[in-house]
C-alpha cells in the first residue's frame, strides 16, 4: 500500500516503472554479458574450440570487435533501432549456433565464426550509448536543488 501512495503522491516513480524502462535494461544486459564474457574467457573458449595458437585467435577477436564499432557507427543511423537490436541478436545467436555445431569439423571456421560474432556484437553495442535516454521521459531526471527565489 505504501507504494501506491508514494506512486500517487510522485509520478516520476510511477513514469520510471513503465515496461519499456525494463525492457531496456534486458536488453542491455543480453548485450553486455556476451561482449565481456567472451572477451574475458576468449582464450579459454578457443583452446576449447580447438584454436592451438589463442594469441593470434585473441588478435582476430579484437580487431574484429574494432571493426564491428566502426561498421555499427555507419549503420545506425541507417536502420531502425528496432531492427538493428533484435536483428543483432538473431544474427548472433545464428553464428553462435554455426559455432557450437560446426567447430569440431575446422579450427579455421571457429575463427571465422567466432570472429564474425564478435563484429555483430560490437555493431550493436553502439546502441548502448543511444537508447538509454530514450527510454525515460524528459522530466525524470533529478529534482532541481537550487533555491528558487
Amino acid at each position: 500500500m505504501a507504494v501506491h501512495a508514494d506512486r500517487q503522491r510522485n509520478p516520476r516513480t510511477h513514469r520510471l516503472s513503465r515496461p519499456r524502462w525494463h525492457t531496456g535494461v534486458v536488453f542491455y544486459v543480453c548485450q553486455v554479458i556476451p561482449y565481456f564474457a567472451l572477451g574475458t574467457f576468449s582464450p579459454q573458449i578457443m583452446a576449447a574450440l580447438g584454436v592451438t595458437n589463442s594469441l593470434a585467435a585473441g588478435a582476430t577477436y579484437n580487431v574484429f570487435l574494432l571493426t564491428g564499432a566502426i561498421v555499427g557507427m555507419i549503420i545506425v543511423d541507417r536502420l531502425s533501432r528496432r531492427l538493428f537490436l533484435i536483428g543483432s541478436f538473431f544474427i548472433g545467436a545464428a553464428l553462435l549456433t554455426a559455432l557450437v555445431v560446426l567447430s569440431p569439423s575446422s579450427t579455421l571456421l571457429a575463427i571465422i565464426l567466432f570472429a564474425a560474432f564478435a563484429l555483430v556484437l560490437a555493431a550493436a553495442a553502439n546502441l548502448e550509448f543511444i537508447d538509454p535516454p530514450g527510454l525515460f521521459p524528459p522530466k525524470s531526471g533529478p529534482p532541481d536543488s537550487r533555491a528558487r527565489p
